[in-house]
């Protein structure tokens, strides 16, 4: 995956983390991590961040940081975050996340 984005509507729902997790299960075939740097989209453009101190910026990353580590994802070093796929950790976390999301399911399904 090169990157992770869910329109406006959809977000807030947990499913961002869901879908992330999914793919990285299905794709895995049988690496032993997996590595993100948790970012917004504006980093992997020519328009990065006009200030790396920029508070909005900051916080930006740090709620990323905090969706993946829904997935197990832990602090490697200079903001790269690391996965051992080797653990049941990403299978277990994503049940909790798929529980999670049925919260959100309409009485019409």
């Amino acid at each position: 995956m090169h990157s992770v984005s869910l329109v406006p509507e959809w977000r807030g729902f947990g499913l961002g983390a869901l879908l992330a997790g999914t793919a990285i299960r299905k794709l895995s075939g049988g690496a032993r991590a997996a590595v993100c740097y948790p970012a917004p989209l504006s980093e992997l453009t020519e328009a990065g961040p006009d200030d790396q101190g920029d508070a909005g910026w900051d916080k930006a990353v740090a709620a990323l940081q905090q969706v993946w580590a829904r997935l197990g994802f832990e602090h490697f070093r200079d903001g790269v975050h690391v996965l051992d796929l080797s653990l049941v950790t990403l299978d277990e976390k994503l049940g909790q996340l798929r529980k999670n999301a049925e919260r959100y399911r309409t009485a019409q399904d």
